[in-house]
């Protein structure tokens, strides 16, 4: 029994332009700018690709983790098990500082800008953390993990918030 959580490694926005990107390389190609063609047609594959990927294997009791690129896998951890925990999410701050008015002049105004990044760790064999994901959206974030925790029976603990609280994931919408 297995049960893989795959994370895009490029934006969504580049995942879905990289068919377009294919289409236009196959033009390129027709239009005898073969070069120009070739690459766009491989940046369009990596971009389509790649990714993470960790790997449950409930009857072997092995974590494996790994970067997929053009269908290989590169990095590849496995880590045994004995028990899967509970998936948690926390929250941890970013902040980004930009200029207002004239940017590119000394002076300008600048603005502090403060983005929670939520993040889903798997807890195995007592209290050791394995990061799964990490969006900037906490409903989206749940929907990724919960597939996961229903395969493994375990339930979702939301740290993000002041009072921690267990989330069931059949009631996850």
């Amino acid at each position: 029994m297995k049960k893989s959580l795959v994370v895009p490694y490029f934006p969504v926005v580049l995942v879905f332009l990289s068919p377009c990107l294919l289409i236009f390389g196959v033009y390129l190609i027709f239009s005898a700018i073969i070069l120009w063609g070739f690459v766009v047609i491989l940046a369009g594959s990596i971009f389509l690709t790649t990714r993470y990927v960790t790997e449950i294997n409930l009857r072997n009791k092995t974590i494996k983790e790994y970067f997929a690129f053009l269908g290989f896998a590169f990095g590849v951890k496995v880590r045994r098990f004995k028990m899967i925990d509970r998936i948690v999410i926390t929250k941890d701050r970013s902040e980004y500082v930009s200029r207002r008015g004239p940017a590119t002049l000394p002076g300008g105004i600048p603005h502090r800008y403060g983005l929670w990044d939520f993040t889903a760790n798997l807890v195995y064999d007592e209290n050791i953390e394995l990061e799964l994901m990490t969006n900037r959206n906490k409903r989206k974030l749940i929907r990724g993990v919960k597939e996961l925790a229903l395969f493994l029976r375990i339930k979702i603990e939301d740290q993000s918030v002041t009072q921690p609280y267990i989330l069931d994931p059949v009631d996850v919408l």
